[in-house]
């Protein structure tokens, strides 16, 4: 039933929403919270069409004259929309995509609209719909939070540009349905609707419905008037006052039913056939959201799915990267849809090729289905996915990833596996082609996971066999860690080879693959089987190791290894012996075996060695390496070398032995020298005892005849600092006997010290701010470096420009020259900055490191880091093309562009046009101009062959930018302002400052510009902005001129075409009145359509095509042709 007169005598009027009137809820401000470092955002304002603009301008007016809008300055900025409403009016819409995905929400109290329809009763037969007129605007906005959704309004007509924020909850934010619902249900929980009446609530849409027509009206007439109150605006217009069938959320909503309306029905039957993937997905949603009303509707679209061709992705690693062709069967042949390539994780990376290609294909096969939507694909690879997935990933992947490359490739039933010998196109990708395609993936596999081919993980039928093991254990509130290394053959003859105690600090793992790399290194050249019980040392040596020296020593997140040092010197260690196998055994075994036996005296050797007090910790030193050209490898830190000759003085044959131990021979047998009578010595035998002399001596053996002489060469090497006492011992075998006599002894003595050093400072920053008049010279900063060792230091210094070192006079250090630092001496260096080392007069900012290494070969390098910038009078201009299009003949049309002063320091600018006969013209029928009373005499030329039929045209040149300020004063005068203007000319900009500039374009009739402006800033760059803009007068062409309709029946309808074309560039309206009468008056002609907006010719519109009454668009030619019909009665 409609309102009555009565009905509206008791409903409070300022309810309605009339007038423009918004309501306003008398709540606390909302405050909006964002995700915490939210940096500022700001999004520049989409472009808008003049016609869009000027329809927003009544609804901003409105909005800024109740408050809803108000001036600001935000750091953050979201572009808005003009979306055109049905009846021709425009709708203001905000993009608060990025504000909604920093938001902190609240947790979703909106009810979903099935479960709230199921609420009605089946007894009620009466209903009324109120719906909220803006509702959100009626929620106050906090004023903390309201800087967040401002936005940038550029009024057409007055040429302002300035930015507006939200002083209510604004329409697009994601928290704002769910917010205003919350604040509504509040307030209706302080209503009381009369008798069994129901209120329901979607957002701001009210349902009231109850058995008794009079308790649904009296409740509907309470409810506006408290919401009235409320401050709440209602819609009069959608209002559906006390009916027995209502539309409520899309559906017709009845006594004990609901079902779809007519109109959404009469919507889908109305749906044109679909004929792109975009038009299925509508169609599709729209279906799912009306299943509910769709008999077997799963069934019946499950046919779409048989419909799609099938998808054949060929796929390729190489180098780490996983590359893909996806086509599709094309008229007899694969047609390429889509090239595919993704780089590997990096644990992926360090895999076999074999294995890489299953996670390949697992990555391509879920980028290809964003194409395929899930359809039929079959994968083309040379690898055998299913056969290395089921027998070789599981040493190599974990649980979880396999898992997921089973889901993805093996359980999917649109997914089949072919193994290809064919050329795969994927492989071009990436290069040529290798020509073996065809291999066994799984015997491949074996050869590229072993570090060398003969490794074995089964015990050798010969040699000696080690057993090792690792401890890490905390005793007593401390961790002690140690190793042991057992040798033996027999279950008789097991004995200990070698016990040490290793670092707190080292973890059980770390000491478990020490242990093994120990075992390796005593085996040296031989042949032999070391055992481990550590499934972690025994992954290294035969599967982990390979694969992290492949990928760099990387774990799955990029960074290095924790025992990335440890791995690498296991691994080199692994390539000393002849023959080497590294046999996984089963810890805590029973000693009636070998193995068993062999593995517990190590685990109780290792730890008694960590348990053992007066041991002394092994320090461990890893040597890095550096290949040269020769292919030897040497440590890139000098050891200590002393050479000397060994003669032969005596009349017999000598045959030596050499040897150099930690210990001296009477501290091993308990006894006392001379050489360890010395308080050198005593002190010496106080300190921790080494396992291992630092010194070697070459050659170890010799056969000498009487007078031969033979070249011997010490060499020490040490990573730590210490003082190291070594002994050095010859036993030689004189003449022919058997018997061996110890001829040398004596002490090599040596202080292995770290070289160190003081750098001050530790940063340096350089600031330079160029004002016009200033001249760029060099800024130093001193550089101080200290010897902080006993050595005198070689120090060598590199630096990139825009730095550069110099000596204490400030001259340039010579490359490749060193510095020397005496000890416990000062040497004072500058760093020189270079401002001048970019030209291009634009701002900038440098960071280099200044690398401070030992000339000697110590790998410690000091870094310290350098900052450098320079800051020149420079603008930001936005944009830097201004398109004009093409206007009326004598008219001009006015763009604008915004500079914004992005430097420390004031600018001045002058505006002028540049110089370039071929990039810069004017073109201009031989007119007169409008603007210009007298036209400067130029040189003119035919132009042939133009769109339109135009006669003779000038082609000028614009003169050179302006020099002076005088000259740019007078820019108006010069012959580029016959088509051009710009407000202001020159001016000066502050810090921080925006200021608006106005280029029009006076649109002299057929004239066709294209200039470039120059913006010369004084002691800055210069920016140019393109201008293009072009007028046409209107032309049109008619056909036909006369219509004769001759002898008709009376009463009767005679019907004639004509054609109207626009020939010109620019658009214009047209206006047909032969008959102006609201009703159609016998033998007076009838034109429709009588009034038309015409496109420009030549710039790509809409065409319109317009018979009897309707209308149709449809995209095609460039120009407008409008066809109407003329009627006689």
């Amino acid at each position: 039933m409609k309102l009555t007169a009565e009905d509206l005598e008791e409903i409070n009027p300022e309810v309605w929403a009339e007038g423009g009137k918004s309501g306003l809820l008398n709540i606390p401000p909302i405050e909006v919270k964002m995700q915490p470092g939210t940096p500022p955002i700001r999004i520049k304002q989409y472009p808008m069409s003049l016609e869009g603009k000027k329809g927003l301008i009544p609804i901003i007016e409105q909005l800024l004259k109740e408050g809803i809008l108000e001036p600001c300055m935000s750091p953050h900025n979201t572009p808005i929309l003009a979306v055109k409403k049905a009846e021709g009016k425009y709708r203001l819409v905000q993009d608060l995509r990025e504000i909604n995905k920093r938001t902190i929400t609240k947790h979703p109290v909106v009810p979903n609209p099935y479960n709230l329809l199921s609420q009605i009763p089946q007894e009620h037969a009466w209903f009324t719909i109120i719906d909220l007129k803006d509702a959100f605007w009626a929620c106050p906005l906090a004023e903390g939070s309201r800087d967040w959704f401002a936005f940038e309004w550029d009024h057409p007509e007055t040429k302002r540009r300035q930015q507006l924020r939200w002083t209510r909850l604004p329409q697009g934010f994601t928290e704002s349905p769910n917010l205003f619902g919350q604040a509504l249900e509040r307030l209706l929980e302080q209503f009381t609707p009369e008798g069994q009446v129901q209120i329901l609530q979607y957002v701001d849409d009210l349902l009231i419905s109850g058995e008794n027509q009079l308790e649904v009206r009296t409740t509907s007439i309470k409810l506006l008037n408290f919401l009235g109150e409320k401050g709440l605006k209602v819609s009069k217009k959608k209002l559906q006052f006390v009916k027995p069938e209502v539309t409520y959320l899309g559906h017709l909503i009845g006594k004990g039913y609901k079902k779809l309306s007519p109109e959404r029905i009469a919507g889908i039957i109305a749906i044109p056939a679909p004929k792109t993937k975009r038009d299925i997905r509508k169609l599709l949603g729209l279906f799912g959201y009306c299943r509910h009303w769709i008999d077997e509707y799963t069934q019946n679209v499950r046919f779409l799915y048989d419909k799609l061709k099938e998808f054949d992705l060929f796929v390729n690693t190489e180098g780490g990267v996983a590359y893909g062709v996806l086509a599709q069967e094309w008229g007899g042949c694969k047609k390429p849809i889509a090239f595919l390539s993704k780089i590997l994780d990096p644990v992926a990376r360090g895999w076999p090729a074999c294995l890489q290609a299953v996670a390949a294909t697992a990555v391509l096969v879920e980028e290809s289905q964003k194409l395929t939507l899930n359809g039929k694909i079959q994968i083309h690879t040379p690898h055998d996915i299913k056969t290395v997935l089921s027998q070789k990933a599981p040493g190599w992947v974990t649980d979880s990833r396999i898992l997921k490359y089973e889901i993805t490739l093996i359980n999917s039933e649109n997914l089949r596996l072919t193994v290809s010998k064919n050329l795969n196109p994927a492989q071009f990708l990436s290069g040529e082609p290798p020509l073996d395609l065809e291999h066994d993936c799984l015997e491949l596999m074996s050869l590229q996971t072993k570090v060398r081919e003969d490794l074995e993980s089964t015990p050798l039928p010969y040699g000696k066999r080690l057993f090792t093991d690792g401890s890490s254990r905390v005793l007593e509130g401390k961790r002690v860690s140690g190793y042991a290394v057992v040798e033996g053959s027999t279950i008789e003859d097991i004995q200990v080879r070698e016990t040490g105690k290793l670092p707190s600090s080292w973890s059980a793992q770390l000491c478990e693959i020490y242990a093994v790399k120990r075992g390796l290194d005593l085996l040296g050249g031989d042949r032999k089987t070391i055992y481990t019980d550590s499934k972690y040392a025994f992954g290294i040596v035969h599967t982990f190791g390979k694969i992290w020296e492949e990928r760099g020593y990387l774990n799955s997140k990029g960074k290095d290894l924790v025992h990335k040092e440890m791995i690498r010197s296991v691994l080199t260690s692994l390539l000393k012996p002849i023959e080497i196998a590294v046999v996984h055994v089963k810890g805590h075994q029973k000693e009636t075996t070998f193995e068993g036996k062999g593995n517990q005296l190590a685990d109780k050797e290792a730890k008694r060695a960590a348990q053992d007090p007066k041991g002394s910790i092994r320090i461990l030193a890893l040597n890095e390496t550096s290949e040269e050209e020769g292919g030897e490898e040497k440590p890139n830190v000098l050891p200590c070398i002393h050479r000397f000759r060994l003669t032969n003085r005596g009349h017999h044959f000598h045959r030596l032995f050499w040897k150099v131990e930690c210990n001296s021979p009477a501290e091993e047998e308990g006894q006392s020298t001379s050489a360890l009578s010395s308080p050198e010595a005593k002190d010496d035998s106080q300190s921790p005892k080494r396992t291992r002399p630092v010194f070697g001596l070459e050659p170890p053996s010799m056969d000498l005849q009487p007078g031969e002489s033979v070249d011997m060469v010490l060499q020490g090497f040490s990573r730590v600092p210490q003082v190291v006492r070594d002994y050095v011992r010859c036993e030689a075998v004189i003449g022919t006997g058997s018997v061996t006599k110890n001829i040398i002894e004596t002490i090599i003595t040596c202080e292995f010290i770290d070289p160190s050093i003081e750098v001050s400072p530790r940063q340096f920053s350089f600031r330079v701010v160029k004002k016009p008049s200033d001249v760029l010279t060099l800024h130093y900063q001193p550089l101080i470096i200290k010897n902080t060792c006993s050595l005198p230091l070689d120090l060598m210094l590199s630096l990139e420009r825009p730095f550069q070192v110099c000596n204490a006079n400030r001259q340039p250090l010579p490359d490749g020259q060193p510095v020397t630092v005496d000890v416990k001496q000062t040497c004072r260096l500058y760093i020189a900055f270079d401002p001048a080392y970019k030209l291009d007069f634009n701002s900038w900012k440098e960071k280099k490191v200044l690398k401070i290494e030992m000339v000697r070969g110590h790998p410690s390098v000091e870094q310290i880091t350098l900052w450098g910038e320079v800051h020149f009078p420079n603008l930001q201009i936005q944009p830097s093309t201004l398109e004009f299009g093409c206007v009326m003949a004598g008219t001009e049309e006015v763009h604008s562009l915004e500079m914004t002063n992005c430097s420390p320091l004031p600018v001045k600018y002058h505006w002028a046009f540049q110089t370039d006969s071929q990039a810069n013209r004017v073109i201009y029928e031989l007119h007169p101009p409008k603007f210009k009373p007298k036209p400067p005499k130029v040189k003119s030329i035919y132009v042939e062959h133009l769109p339109t039929q135009w006669r003779r045209f000038q082609i000028r040149n614009v003169e050179e930018p302006a020099t002076t300020l005088e000259e740019s004063r007078d820019l108006a005068q010069s012959p580029g302002a016959e088509a051009f203007r710009i407000l202001p000319l020159s001016g000066v900009l502050q810090p921080g400052e925006r200021q608006q500039v106005s280029f029009t374009f006076f649109g002299h009739l057929n004239t066709i510009a294209g200039l470039r402006a120059l913006c010369r800033v004084e002691g800055g760059p210069t920016y140019k902005v393109e201008l293009t803009g072009g007028a046409s007068r209107v032309s049109y062409f008619l056909n036909p001129r006369e219509i004769d309709c001759g002898l008709q029946i009376f009463n009767e309808f005679h019907h004639s075409t004509v054609t109207l074309e626009n020939t010109c560039k620019v658009k214009f309206n047209w206006v047909i009145n032969p008959s102006t009468a609201d009703q159609h008056l016998p033998g007076v002609f009838l034109v429709n359509p009588n009034f038309v907006n015409f496109k420009s010719f030549g710039c790509g519109v809409t065409v319109h095509s317009v018979s009897s009454g309707n209308a149709s668009t449809q995209w095609g030619l460039s120009e407008d042709i409008w066809r109407f019909r003329i009627s006689l009665r």
